[in-house]
């Protein structure tokens, strides 16, 4: 619940020059519209993704989060183009999707998506 203390641990323990990653639930993702408007999916047998606490923001409010001596030093997406996992199972269509995510992943669209890691390194 306290994710500022928790962001703070991570770079207190990380040795100067290491990295951090930090993943983004971001509200500007078609993962966000696809669950406010669907609802919370299945993740498993017994589970849905209600289970699981998530704190959906933007990026900029992600990166407002970190200390003073750390910088992002790039974004990494996951699930820019899917709103959903389950596409992913669709013959064809999933290994499609896959090879495109992987191609967006790393450039301007990885600001919205759904997962969205930034990889910040501590400077002092």
């Amino acid at each position: 619940p306290d994710i500022e203390r928790a962001i703070a641990e991570m770079f207190r323990v990380v040795r100067r020059g290491g990295r951090v990653l930090v993943e983004v639930d971001d509200r500007r993702s078609l993962r966000f519209v696809s669950r406010a408007i669907g609802g919370a999916r299945r993740i498993g047998n017994a589970h849905d993704e209600s289970d699981v606490p998530t704190r959906w923001e933007t990026l900029e409010q992600a990166t407002a989060r970190l200390p003073r001596h750390a910088r992002v030093e790039r974004l990494v997406g996951a699930r820019i183009l899917t709103p959903v996992a389950t596409v992913h199972r669709v013959p064809i269509l999933g290994g499609l999707l896959r090879r495109a995510e992987h191609a967006v992943s790393r450039g301007p669209l990885a600001r919205y998506a759904g997962f969205a890691i930034l990889v910040a390194r501590r400077l002092g």
